[in-house]
């Protein structure tokens, strides 16, 4: 039973890592083929709707974040620098070789990558910044899910045969969706500009559900 459940987990680590090596693929070919301006307006539209959804002064914080964010983790920590260098065809290392000799006869690609992951770089930072706004709006209701199902699992305790393996299986998969979906809405491109604003928020409600009912339907005591 315990090589079971330490398979079960190793697949879903596996596949997690997929999704997001994947992702990162993706997005990589993406930031190396659109065009800056347009993917520039793509977010700025994202945002735009975001702003228009929570009103001026969510809007304010979650802006603050991401850009404190973006600064720090993007920029002073040296990510940014490294991307210029490795993919800059005029440092002098790719004159001699290394990755930005592969696109040689076609610099813009380059170039497009370096500017277009800024862009995707804020994306990102923006979408957790969304994730951690809703994360603290509902965070009362989450809790109270949480308490619910915590407090179903004591009462069952009392029931014969009131836990139920199976159904906290199924719950344990719904949460392992959710983070698996979260993955994939954080690096999506700008398709979808209402996602931003309401899908953070769903995300929460469902893991906070999902959690409270595997604890609701766990089968051993605490």
């Amino acid at each position: 039973m315990a090589t079971a459940i330490t398979d079960a987990n190793v697949s879903r680590t596996y596949i997690v890592h997929i999704i997001l090596s994947l992702s990162l693929l993706v997005s990589a070919v993406f930031m190396m083929l659109q065009d800056t301006p347009e993917y520039k307006r793509s977010i700025q539209g994202e945002m735009h709707t975001v702003k228009l959804s929570l009103g001026e002064t969510p809007w304010k914080i979650v802006e603050r974040k991401t850009n404190r964010r973006f600064k720090e983790h993007f920029y002073d920590n040296g990510v940014y620098e490294w991307i210029y260098s490795t993919f800059n065809p005029n440092t002098e290392d790719n004159q001699k070789g290394g990755v930005a000799a592969v696109y040689k006869e076609d610099d813009m690609v380059l170039y497009r990558f370096i500017d277009n992951s800024q862009l995707f770089a804020y994306q990102v930072f923006f979408r957790l910044s969304m994730l951690e706004y809703w994360a603290a709006l509902t965070l009362p209701m989450g809790i109270a899910m949480i308490l619910t199902g915590y407090y179903t699992w004591r009462r069952k305790m009392y029931q014969l045969g009131g836990a139920s393996t199976g159904k906290g299986r199924i719950y344990m998969k719904v949460l392992w969706f959710v983070f698996i979906s979260f993955l994939s809405l954080l690096f999506a491109p700008s398709f979808l500009a209402s996602a931003s604003v309401y899908a953070p928020a769903i995300f929460v409600l469902v893991a906070s559900f999902a959690v409270s009912q595997y604890i609701a339907n766990f089968s051993k005591v605490f």
